[in-house]
């Protein structure tokens, strides 16, 4: 279970820095 745990964490950061790029580029705009 805390295996599933820790890549679940992963994922999550992994999604908040796809979607903190996505806020940059449009900033950028």
């Amino acid at each position: 279970a805390s295996g599933w745990v820790i890549m679940n964490g992963n994922r999550i950061q992994i999604k908040r820095k796809q979607f903190e790029k996505i806020i940059d580029t449009l900033d950028t705009i």
